[in-house]
């Protein structure tokens, strides 16, 4: 092949290369203000498209304010305020009847095909809308300050007045509670949107991101949603739950630790503001009451969990607790000497809740009495601590000095010289009972 041949073939190479090289496209900018998807009240989303890089922009639109007044710019998107720092977020101004969306930022944005926001007006007089972009005012940048050009759609013009077929609401279909574990963020809410094309897809702006028609765990804090519809149409429109307190309660044990011999407790609750609507007690041994004032008798020595559980009027619910309520074994000791003097100290025999050998000393220790050399504690109320008693008390001849049946308070020895006597106790409880006898001392010393 001669030189020459080499040389034309190389230029026709090169030429066909560049003749079929691909043209790159750059999609064009799009800000849209989409007024045929308004709403009755006049919210009129600004849909934006391309959007690559763009770290500024001043959007500048004029209107007919004799026929609509500007009120408010709501649900921003989220995407333009890096860490809800309202230095970075969109701004609307009205000046002179005149709208700038203006938002600065040292970072970048990049958005196909999303809402930028949502402006309302409300409808003052008669006459078109004359929504109109401002152009040469609009300025929108990219990172290091690059100018992009863009397309501007100012949308159908409005009639005003104006009525539009689409409604958007938002209802609350779950009560949200106020409490301690959760935080009150219990509420659940419905998008309802008529006039509109279906199948839509929704876009939540709460702290789950959800993108379902029922949004769920919403907090007392304000949230939007953006609904798409088949025709592309935005709708947005934002809503605060109802969070109704909970019920509060306390609750209390008569007596705060009760013995197997009279397991009778009595259960009450207190509360403040409202009162409870239905009450569930759950005394943890797979019984319950719905009474607000309950009474339960325990069957078996052990540590229990009370809780109370309440409902109020807007269906909160509130579980309260007593923690470790202790059933007990009733161990007693009897004292063998009481001094009746009159100085206020063991002026009368008293039985005592003693501290008894431990389990691991007798293994067959139940409820009674047990010896010990000194009679020490708690004392033994009788018709506290058992269903019936009796007491009798016979001196060395044998004559009965005192008796009593389910008695009610300790025997001073009424006036009975110093001497040994010799007393017979009997006990009943719940679920046992005894027989215990032996021998007392009166020693006033006069």
């Amino acid at each position: 092949m001669s030189v020459l041949r080499k040389r034309i073939l190389s230029i026709l190479f090169a030429v066909g290369s560049i003749l079929f090289t691909p043209l790159i496209t750059v999609a064009q900018l799009e800000v849209n203000l989409l007024t045929n998807c308004s709403t009755d009240n006049l919210r009129i989303p600004v849909q934006i498209k391309n959007f690559d890089n763009i770290s500024s922009f001043d959007l500048v639109l004029e209107y007919n304010y004799d026929a609509l007044s500007f009120q408010n710019s709501i649900i921003h998107n989220p995407i333009f305020t890096l860490n809800n720092d309202d230095k970075y977020a969109i701004q609307v101004v009205n000046e002179n009847n005149i709208l700038h969306i203006r938002w600065s930022a040292y970072y970048g944005i990049s958005l196909d095909d999303d809402f930028l926001l949502f402006l309302e007006f409300e409808q003052i007089g008669n006459g078109n809308s004359n929504f109109n972009w401002k152009e040469s005012e609009s300025h929108i940048l990219k990172i290091g300050g690059i100018e992009q050009t863009a397309n501007y759609s100012s949308g159908s013009v409005l009639t005003i007045p104006f009525s539009s077929p689409y409604q958007i609401n938002i209802n609350q279909i779950v009560t949200g509670c106020r409490d301690d574990s959760e935080n009150g963020c219990k509420a659940q809410a419905e998008v309802i949107l008529n006039g509109a094309s279906e199948p839509y897809s929704y876009q939540w702006q709460d702290k789950f991101n959800q993108r379902t028609k029922i949004a769920i765990g919403l907090c007392e804090e304000p949230v939007s949603v953006v609904v798409k519809d088949a025709n592309a149409c935005l709708f947005g429109d934002t809503f605060q739950a109802r969070i109704f307190p909970a019920n509060q309660v306390e609750i209390s044990a008569d007596p705060e630790i009760t013995f197997i011999t009279k397991p009778l407790v009595e259960f009450q609750s207190s509360y403040s503001g409202d009162e409870p609507q239905l009450y569930k007690w759950d005394f943890g041994d797979g019984t319950t009451s719905a009474a607000s004032f309950a009474e339960h008798t325990f069957e078996q020595v052990g540590s229990y969990s009370i809780s109370l559980w309440t409902r109020s009027d807007e269906g909160c619910d509130t579980t309260v607790y007593i923690n470790n309520f202790e059933v007990r074994e009733l161990d007693f000791c009897i004292p063998n000497v009481f001094t009746p003097n009159g100085d206020n100290i063991n002026d009368s025999w008293v039985f005592k809740i003693g501290e008894p050998p431990s389990i691991n000393e007798d293994e067959n220790l139940k409820t009674g009495y047990f010896e010990t050399k000194n009679c020490a504690g708690e004392d033994l109320i009788f018709n506290e601590h058992f269903k019936h008693t009796r007491l009798i008390v016979i001196n060395r001849n044998g004559t009965r000095v005192y008796e009593c049946n389910d008695c009610d308070e300790a025997w001073n020895g009424d006036s009975l010289p110093d001497g040994v006597y010799f007393y017979v106790f009997e006990w009943e409880g719940e679920y046992s009972s005894g027989r215990e006898q032996g021998d007392v001392t009166i020693l006033r010393g006069k």
